[in-house]
């Protein structure tokens, strides 16, 4: 993978340039192939405030990009702020879908491996209220992938797990069960279609919950692909009432 962000600078001359992320160690190794200018930008501390609220703060990187081209395009600071104060991410990452009797519902199907699960379950953690709980809609097929620090995670923050099937969902099982995690209060439970992975986390969620669609695995087997298990997820919230 790395190799092949490389190409991007294969062609590049002198005058050009190269943005990157100055918090990865390996992209200064391409930074070192590079002949053309290599920026290293950092996102201003007012921007950041927006990114956490709007995005999260793991999208910091990735828009001080953003912003790093803006700059050298001319476009100024001003303008950057008022667009990401009203950019709230793409469909199916971290997407806020709906609030139906003050639970709030999140499509982030575009989470298949384990890290970026992880990530959406810690940044809506931290948002809830502290007598508010997560429920977490995961499971699918498996990438031949590690779910160990995905089940502590689970165990220490998810109030409720509903699990759709797939090689991952039995992989994510075993780590919670197998580790003898101090689970607390933790509930899982297991259905077979996201309409039925809805109606299960409806009925669970009280006020102020939040209910999270972040699989952390494929969707391939139950679904055409991962943006068909948003959609699907999107349109069985729609309906709720």
């Amino acid at each position: 993978y790395l190799k092949a962000k490389s190409y991007i600078t294969t062609f590049q001359k002198k005058e050009n340039y190269l943005f990157l992320n100055p918090s990865d160690e390996k992209l200064k190794n391409i930074a070192k192939i590079s002949k053309a200018k290599i920026v290293f930008p950092k996102l201003p501390r007012n921007l950041q405030e927006i990114v956490d609220k709007n995005l999260g703060r793991h999208y910091g990187s990735s828009v001080a990009l953003a912003v790093g081209v803006a700059n050298l395009l001319g476009i100024n600071n001003e303008f950057v702020e008022k667009k990401l104060r009203s950019f709230y991410g793409l469909p199916g990452r971290q997407e806020n879908i709906r609030e139906v009797k003050g639970v709030k519902f999140i499509n982030d199907t575009t989470s298949t491996m384990p890290e970026s699960t992880i990530t959406c379950v810690e940044r809506f953690w931290k948002l809830k209220e502290k007598s508010n709980k997560i429920i977490l809609i995961a499971g699918g097929q498996d990438k031949n992938l590690d779910y160990d620090t995905l089940a502590k995670i689970i165990a220490d923050k998810v109030g409720v797990l509903v699990l759709l099937p797939g090689t991952a969902t039995d992989k994510l099982k075993i780590e919670i069960e197998g580790q003898k995690l101090k689970i607390g209060d933790l509930s899982i439970f297991e259905v077979k279609t996201m309409l039925k992975a809805i109606k299960k986390s409806y009925r669970e969620a009280r006020a102020g919950d939040y209910v999270l669609l972040s699989p952390g695995a494929a969707s391939f087997g139950l679904f055409l692909n991962e943006f068909d298990r948003g959609k699907k997820f999107a349109e069985a919230v729609k309906k709720l009432k």
